[in-house]
């Protein structure tokens, strides 16, 4: 059974992240936003599309002017993804090649994989006119990918990495890695949110002996997300005595969801469609528990771990992408492998320590000191005046 302790991996170095400015910069500077980027106003397709539509919407607020020029949706059918992409590639590249007077920086955020080469072009683009270029790595997936593919792939990825005038990452795992292939500094640019709740100190939050245990999940329900491992954990403590509940939010197939609202329907499990951030946040704030036992193979830097925390929940969640480095001190993280025993014995652990409502004000000032819009976006407007600066 896994150690249900609470992680001890420290903050990140004050070298890591840049203490932000108190103000907008006293300079225009024009990026080009290379990248699956959510339309304005509309549901995002996926994490890696909210966060940069999170990126693109905070550097117009902080007076730079953005020029999107974003991936087309996935759509079905691989010869019609072929052209969608390849025409979007080409038109892109062809901006960046006609346009150098309307644009100072490339920011490109790529998916890598299939489109390795093609993102090593939009580069080159942008070098040959002269203009710095941003590699922003934020796939959970990239260093497996790395590491499985052959000697083509990975040297078309290092290329992509000499050519950036600064790499950003992430996540703190990729760092060594970026250092070893780029002869530029390396700036670490975690996901990150902007959410009421970090904007004022919290009141002292308790979980009073006795009381209720609330568990929350919420983001897509499917399979690789521990959603069955939730369910058992849950079994397991109501064996056991605790008083606990458990719900979920968001959607999923209705073939995998209906067999376990079945089976487990004897249970406290309550099961909510997906619901506006301000109002998920809202009923974050009076659960207890954030329950993320996720195995899916492309985690990085879950949105919904930082907003869980935000708003002081305390992580209970599997070492999947970057969640060890992002929970550090303020949960328990488990191995991807962890069975609903595990999870089960960490709820209690810290329950049993009376360790809670530490843990959960460490959530919330850690997401506040680190991963909010404030902490991350000043220093990605400083990497853009260097990179400026040394071209």
């Amino acid at each position: 059974m896994q150690r249900a302790t609470p992680s001890e991996t420290a903050l990140p170095a004050p070298s890591d992240v840049a203490a932000p400015p108190a103000a907008a910069p006293a300079w225009a500077c024009r990026v080009a936003f290379c990248g699956p980027i959510g339309a304005a106003g509309k549901p995002a397709g996926g994490g890696y599309e909210a966060a940069n539509r999170r990126t693109c919407d905070a550097l117009a607020r902080r007076g730079l002017s953005v020029i999107e020029l974003p991936y087309p949706k996935t759509v079905s059918g691989a010869l019609q993804k072929l052209l969608r992409y390849a025409w979007c590639f080409a038109k892109a590249g062809a901006y960046l090649l006609a346009q150098r007077e309307r644009y100072d920086v490339l920011h490109l955020t790529p998916l890598n994989a299939h489109f390795a080469l093609a993102e090593t072009l939009l580069a080159s683009c942008a070098r040959l006119m002269g203009k710095p270029v941003l590699v922003d790595i934020r796939a959970g997936t990239f260093m497996r990918h790395y590491q499985g593919a052959g000697l083509l792939y990975r040297s078309t990825i290092d290329r992509t990495l000499r050519l950036a005038s600064r790499v950003a990452v992430e996540g703190q795992e990729y760092m060594m890695f970026a250092r070893h292939r780029s002869s530029h500094p390396v700036f670490y640019f975690p996901n990150y949110v902007d959410n009421p709740a970090l904007r004022a100190a919290p009141g002292p939050r308790r979980l009073e002996r006795g009381e209720t245990v609330r568990l929350l999940y919420f983001g897509r329900l499917v399979p690789e997300k521990g959603i069955s491992t939730a369910l058992q954990a849950l079994a397991l403590l109501v064996e056991a005595g605790q008083r606990v509940q458990l719900e979920f939010i968001g959607e999923g197939p209705a073939a995998f969801l209906t067999p376990l609202q079945q089976t487990y329907a004897h249970l406290p499990v309550t099961w909510s469609a997906s619901q506006p951030v301000h109002e998920v946040m809202r009923l974050a704030a009076n659960a207890h528990f954030f329950f993320f036992a996720s195995r899916h193979d492309g985690e990085g830097h879950s949105n919904a771990l930082n907003e869980a925390m935000a708003v002081g929940l305390v992580p209970v969640c599997s070492a999947q992408g970057f969640a060890r480095s992002v929970v550090g001190n303020a949960g328990i993280v488990l191995a991807p492998d962890a069975k609903a025993a595990d999870y089960a014995a960490a709820i209690e652990s810290v329950l049993a320590k009376g360790c809670w409502a530490e843990l959960s004000a460490r959530a919330h000032e850690r997401v506040r000191s680190l991963y909010s819009e404030e902490a991350a976006v000043p220093p990605l407007i400083e990497t853009y005046r260097l990179m400026l600066q040394r071209s």
